[in-house]
């Protein structure tokens, strides 16, 4: 669905809200979700929600405090050599697969074959 979404975008097709959906979205979103249920229009910058931004950066911040939440912080280099050999691993079992894949079908399609035209 995304593919045929962009393309539409880069045909110009769609309509501003529509559009919203392929363009790149900031680090904050505020919406007033009883006026605005499908999150369309983005108060961050309002002067009027000032406030509300304020209050909700700072709970935010309270709570990456309380829980001792790792997101903020750089990976280990551990951490970072895990990911990528998992990454090499996954890649290496996908292919491994594949091929399994491949073989059992070229074997299916031989005995096919065979029982077709003794």
């Amino acid at each position: 669905m995304y593919p045929l979404i962009r393309k539409l975008a880069e045909e110009g097709r769609l309509n501003e809200v529509q559009s919203q959906i392929v363009e790149p979205r900031g680090a904050v979103e505020l919406y007033d979700i009883k006026a605005d249920p499908y999150e369309v229009h983005n108060l961050r910058g309002s002067p009027a929600h000032e406030e509300v931004r304020g209050r909700l950066r700072r709970r935010l911040r309270a709570w990456i405090d309380r829980t001792d939440d790792q997101g903020q912080k750089p990976d280990s280099a551990k951490v970072k050599e895990y990911f990528r050999e998992y990454g090499r691993r996954s890649a290496k079992q996908r292919t491994e697969r594949i091929k399994r894949l491949r073989r059992a079908v070229r074997n299916s399609d031989r005995q096919y074959l065979e029982w077709l035209a003794p």
